[in-house]
């Protein structure tokens, strides 16, 4: 009963925010703004890992 589909890599507020080199509380207006696609799990926010590419890429303009 395996199916082989995987579940995206996905990071925290908190690991975002130390990629990009920006605060927290940044990361979650940017969130709140719908500049930076997440998804709410809990209390918390979780960013795939493909958002964070396209974001580094510049694919997703995120200003701050």
């Amino acid at each position: 009963m395996s199916d082989d589909k995987k579940l995206p890599v996905t990071y925290t507020v908190a690991e975002v925010s130390k990629i990009l080199h920006r605060t927290p509380q940044t990361i979650r207006r940017l969130i709140k703004e719908n500049k930076l696609p997440a998804v709410r799990v809990g209390g918390g926010y979780l960013i795939t890992e493909e958002t964070l590419q396209k974001l580094l890429s510049g694919e997703i303009k995120a200003e701050d």
